[in-house]
């Protein structure tokens, strides 16, 4: 039988706040608009923390914030995004949310 710990309240709370600043680096950063991938390392690393329910939550709302990033690159003022871009960032970031789930339902034994 394995003994689960619950996470530390510090791992609950740097996964959304990274979240938003991955949203405001897409948003306000002088970087490309792709920076969205770097969601992706964080829909990985809650599966270290949270059970496949929650990693399916934080891939859900890192595809929502890309959605919004890109309503918002496609006003004036921002650096135009593609929806060859866009597709590509929900992608990956689908592809990654799926694999990260079955990734913690195995750990968790289920």
């Amino acid at each position: 039988m394995k003994s689960e710990q619950p996470p530390s309240i510090t791992l609950l709370i740097i996964i959304p706040l990274s979240l938003s600043a991955v949203f405001l680096l897409d948003i306000l950063g002088p970087y490309d608009p792709v920076v969205g991938v770097l969601y992706l390392p964080l829909i990985l690393f809650s599966t270290r923390v949270l059970s496949g329910f929650a990693v399916a939550y934080v891939g859900l709302a890192a595809g929502v914030l890309t959605c919004a990033s890109f309503v918002l690159a496609n006003n004036d003022g921002f650096d135009k995004v593609t929806y060859d871009q866009w597709g590509a960032v929900l992608a990956a970031i689908l592809v990654t949310t799926t694999f990260a789930v079955v990734l913690s339902r195995r750990r968790q034994g289920l």
